[in-house]
């Protein structure tokens, strides 16, 4: 993988841009992580969720045209898989 940006937000986010795929760290008590997929794969990353047993918290549509999924991962963090649009930024994301 090849490591292409990164930056820290305003709210204390660390997002790293890697290749195509995005990983948000979200730096607090607790940790959160996002991954960017491309949009056509989120429905097969719902599916192998599914045939794995992972409850899938929420799902949003937001106003920018990105979808989410969130789900837990086994030590309760918080785990977020989304597509370009969520954020609005030049790169897709």
């Amino acid at each position: 993988m090849t490591l292409i940006d990164f930056w820290l937000s305003r709210r204390g986010e660390l997002a790293v841009l890697v290749e195509q795929h995005l990983l948000l760290v979200v730096v607090s008590t607790s940790l959160a992580v996002a991954l960017g997929v491309p949009a056509g794969s989120l429905s097969a990353w719902r599916e192998r969720l599914a045939w794995h047993g992972v409850a899938i918290e929420k799902e949003v549509d937001w106003p920018r045209g990105g979808r989410s999924l969130y789900f837990r991962d086994p030590a309760g963090n918080s785990v977020e898989i989304l597509t370009p649009g969520v954020w609005g930024l030049p790169s897709g994301w």
